[in-house]
């Protein structure tokens, strides 16, 4: 419709985008860690986590056919504390046989940027303190 600005990226399968990436962060973290004690966005902070991750996103789309782009700040907490505020940027190239912008691929570049970053944030991690529970 003329002079309407629609947001459909915001709402996917039932969640929120901002909601979708921090589950996938979580998952990708305790994965990396191998640990189970973590809490995502919105849910309450579990005990005995060591740290705290607040993550900006500028950018997390497709910028050409082929091609993605993550840009996040990521800032660390430890006892509420800053520690660490590192920029991580990503670009991904990705094969679109019959350039149709499959989706499909676009998400699949997508999830491997966040898992990029979940091991960026890994090292940030262990940089600012010990292995343990994000």
């Amino acid at each position: 419709k003329q002079g309407l600005i629609e947001f459909a990226e915001t709402e996917r399968w039932g969640e929120s985008l901002e909601e979708g990436i921090s589950r996938v962060v979580g998952l990708n973290l305790s994965e990396r860690l191998d640990t189970l004690s973590y809490s995502v966005f919105p849910h309450r902070r579990k005990p005995g986590c060591r740290f705290d991750l607040g993550l900006t996103f500028s950018r997390f789309e497709r910028i050409a056919p082929g091609k993605v782009l993550i840009e996040v700040l990521c800032d660390l907490y430890h006892d509420n504390k800053l520690v660490s505020q590192v920029r991580f940027q990503k670009k991904l190239g990705f094969h679109d046989p019959s350039q149709t912008l499959d989706a499909g691929l676009q998400v699949l570049a997508l999830s491997q940027c966040l898992s990029d970053l979940s091991a960026f944030l890994v090292l940030e991690m262990e940089a600012n303190g010990e292995k343990g529970s994000p």
